[in-house]
């Protein structure tokens, strides 16, 4: 049997034994059964949860479109070949430079979804009976569709750097509450996207199991591939997010910041620069890889619809990461790609499989506007 399956007995059993009230010389008690429907056990007094706060910025007003020029030009790729090349630095999925025009209103966050954010979302699904901490992962109430690496310690790129684990609870690393989350899986951006929309009273968007869209709902979402890029510059056609030179004044190399921290004013005594993007959308370069509604697609920018591209049917792998496994896209570069490296290129692109996760991802939510 897998490792998830006896990970999930294992934390049963756990529950099993804390639920039962057994103590030296207890007479123990009945255990709980979870509740997956999405209400709290008739036997527990809810938590009551205060619904996140989430800066959204318009990007497409309703009845109004976005055109703009999406991926790499062969001159714009040339001015910056001096950037690094290794093995993963491909290019050839930016091309060709295509027109696109987005007709759906939309706005997007203007900030990253943090740490707080995240951990209180989530600390309601798991009231609710649709989440659960297992061991060193977040995961939906089977036990089988990971959402988040919770592990501290981890080697590398697995290390969980914002939130550690409280009981059955998650909570943010002391200092990181308004740090971007990390270490989140395309299941566990989606699922949150859910979670969110209903505390907050709105139609959830997505079928988790098949993992389909209902573009009728009003909730919280992921940005398209294409949304994510027009809200990154607009029509401009810089290098990155707020222009085409680069420094330590607009973003940090080696670990995340507080969201928006690069905002043109002294910090902690240090000068910076804005890094927000032409809509006044920060981070969108650097911080963390965020992850997109998009499958990915090797040649898709050669196919793609011209006007609101959703992505391709099914993804591309992307070995020797991904071997025959079908992955979706991240966008926005990370805090470990150094700023002499093509990664942080606002059109360069990256994908995984929906279910990994790395000490760089995270994601920021869009909503449709109706």
């Amino acid at each position: 049997m897998s490792y998830r399956f006896w990970k999930l007995v294992a934390m049963v059993l756990v529950v099993a034994l804390l639920t039962s009230g057994c103590e030296p010389g207890g007479t123990g008690g009945s255990v709980a059964t979870p509740t997956i429907s999405g209400s709290a056990s008739s036997s527990e007094t809810p938590t009551p949860y205060q619904t996140p706060v989430i800066a959204m910025v318009p990007i497409v007003e309703p009845g109004d479109e976005g055109v703009f020029m999406m991926g790499s030009s062969d001159e714009e790729l040339q001015s910056t070949a001096t950037l690094r090349t290794d093995r993963d630095y491909d290019t050839d999925d930016e091309q060709p430079l295509h027109q696109v025009t987005l007709t759906v209103p939309y706005s997007i966050g203007k900030f990253e979804i943090t740490n707080e954010q995240f951990c209180t979302t989530m600390n309601w699904a798991i009231d609710q009976g649709y989440a659960m901490v297992s061991l060193d992962e977040l995961t939906d109430a089977t036990g089988q569709v990971l959402l988040l690496g919770l592990d501290g310690n981890a080697p590398g790129m697995k290390r969980q750097h914002g939130i550690v684990v409280n009981g059955a609870h998650i909570e943010p690393a002391e200092g990181k509450e308004d740090h971007p989350v990390n270490a989140v899986t395309w299941y566990g951006a989606a699922l949150f996207c859910n979670y969110l929309s209903e505390l907050s009273g709105l139609e959830p968007v997505y079928a988790s199991g098949e993992w389909t869209w209902d573009t009728a709902k009003n909730g919280y979402r992921l940005p398209t591939e294409a949304e994510w890029a027009y809200a990154a510059r607009g029509t401009a056609r810089h290098v990155y997010a707020w222009g085409d030179e680069i420094s330590e004044l607009y973003l940090h190399y080696g670990d995340t910041r507080p969201v928006g921290s690069f905002d043109g004013t002294e910090r902690d005594g240090i000068p910076t620069e804005s890094n927000a993007s032409p809509f006044g959308v920060y981070d969108m370069t650097g911080s963390v890889w965020e992850w997109v509604w998009d499958w990915y697609g090797r040649g898709y920018y050669g196919e793609s619809p011209a006007t609101d591209p959703l992505g391709p049917e099914v993804g591309d792998d992307r070995p020797p990461y991904h071997v025959d496994e079908p992955t979706r896209v991240w966008r926005g570069g990370g805090c470990l790609a150094g700023i002499g490296w093509g990664y942080l290129r606002i059109a360069k692109r990256w994908s995984s499989a929906p279910g990994d996760y790395y000490s760089e991802t995270g994601f920021r939510v869009a909503q449709t506007q109706r």
